[in-house]
C-alpha cells in the first residue's frame, strides 16, 4: 500500500471503517483520493451514497499537522451548531465528530460544483444571475450576524496584524515610502474602530471556490477557516480574489453596501479599505501553483492597483475596473 509521511498514521483504514459504520459507499475511496492528490491534500472528501440511495458528502482530516487537524475540528464544531440552527446559505450538516487524533463530518451533497471554473482558480465559470448575486451578499451579511457567543472555540483575529502591512508592502516594493507611510497612518488612526468591530462570525476563506450556485440557489461551503473578525472581512476577501471578474466584483461590493444598516455604512467604507489592503498584500505575495508566471504577474499588478486604491477612497475601490 502506498504511504505518505504527512498523513495521520492509519488514517485511511480509519476513514474506511467510519464510512462502513455510517453505511456510506464513497464514489472515490480514501486511498484512491490520497493517491490522486499525492498525499498533499489536508482532508479527504467524496460524494457518498447511503443504503437508501441518498447522496451525502463526507469529509475527514488526513494531514498529521496540528493546524490542519484544528481546522477540521473547527468545522465539525460549527457543523454541530448548524445542525440545531440551520442557515439558508449554509448546506445542511448531518453528523460530525472529533475522534482520537482526527475528525470527520457529513453534509448534504449539492447538485453542482463551485462557481469557480474547474482547473482555473479565481475565475467564474459563468455569468451570475441577479438573484444569485443578491443571495451571495445577503448570505455573507447573515453569516456575520450569527451570535459569536455560541463559538467560544473560535480564534479572534489580531487587529494589530493590519499595522505590519504597509511596511511589508514597502519592503516588497509594492508601495513607495510615501504611500506606505500614508497607509500606515490610515490604519493606525482606525485601530480603535478595528478593535471595536472585531466581534463578528467570519467565514475566513470566502472565495468563489467555496460558493456553489444552481437554479438561483446559493450555498457557501467549507467553514474550517472561520474566526472572529470585522463584518467587512468576508466581502473584502471575496471581491479581492475576484480580480478576473471585475464587473461582478463591483456589483457585489455595491450590493453589500446597499443592504447594510445606515449606521454601518460609513464604518464599512473604512473597514473595507483596510481589509482589502491586508488581503491584497498577501494575495500579491502568494504564488498559486495553478498559475503561470505570466498569470501571477497579472494578478500582482491588480493587487498593487488595489493597494493604491485603498489609499484613495472606498469609491475608488468600488469602481475599480
Amino acid at each position: 500500500m502506498t504511504t505518505y509521511p504527512l498523513l495521520i498514521p492509519g488514517i485511511v483504514p480509519k476513514i474506511e471503517q467510519k464510512l462502513k459504520t455510517l453505511g456510506l459507499t464513497a464514489q472515490e475511496s480514501p486511498m484512491d483520493f490520497v493517491i490522486r492528490k499525492a498525499g498533499k491534500k489536508h482532508r479527504y472528501s467524496s460524494v457518498c451514497q447511503d443504503k437508501q440511495g441518498k447522496k451525502i458528502m463526507f469529509y475527514g482530516v488526513l494531514m498529521n499537522k496540528p493546524f490542519e487537524i484544528e481546522r477540521t475540528k473547527t468545522e465539525v464544531k460549527i457543523a454541530q451548531y448548524f445542525q440545531k440552527h440551520p442557515l439558508k446559505i449554509i448546506p445542511k450538516y448531518y453528523q460530525g465528530k472529533i475522534e482520537n487524533g482526527w475528525a470527520w463530518l457529513t453534509r448534504e451533497a449539492l447538485i453542482d460544483l463551485p462557481i469557480e471554473t474547474l482547473g482555473k482558480i479565481e475565475t467564474l465559470k459563468r455569468k451570475l444571475t441577479p438573484p444569485e448575486l443578491n443571495q451571495m451578499v445577503q448570505g455573507v451579511w447573515e453569516i456575520t450576524q450569527i451570535p459569536t457567543k455560541n463559538f467560544t472555540f473560535l480564534k479572534k483575529f489580531d487587529s494589530e496584524t493590519y499595522l505590519v502591512i504597509p511596511q511589508k508592502a514597502f519592503v516588497e516594493k509594492i508601495l513607495s515610502l510615501k504611500d506606505s507611510t500614508a497607509l500606515q497612518s490610515f490604519i493606525a488612526n482606525n485601530q480603535k474602530l478595528l478593535k471595536n468591530e472585531n466581534r463578528y462570525f467570519t467565514h475566513g476563506d470566502l472565495q468563489i471556490g467555496n460558493i456553489i450556485a444552481y437554479k438561483n440557489i446559493v450555498k457557501i461551503i467549507d467553514l474550517e477557516s472561520a474566526h472572529i473578525n470585522n463584518f467587512a472581512f468576508d466581502i473584502a476577501f471575496l471581491t479581492t480574489r475576484m480580480w478576473q471578474n471585475k464587473k461582478e466584483r463591483a456589483l457585489l461590493i455595491k450590493k453589500f453596501y446597499a443592504l447594510l444598516p445606515q449606521n454601518k455604512k460609513e464604518i464599512f467604507k473604512t473597514l473595507f479599505r483596510i481589509d482589502t489592503a491586508y488581503i491584497a498584500f498577501y494575495t500579491y505575495t502568494s504564488r498559486p501553483r495553478e498559475y503561470t508566471a505570466s498569470k501571477i504577474k497579472q494578478r500582482r499588478a491588480f493587487m498593487k492597483w488595489l493597494l493604491m486604491a485603498c489609499l484613495k477612497s472606498f469609491e475608488e475601490l468600488t469602481n475599480l475596473s
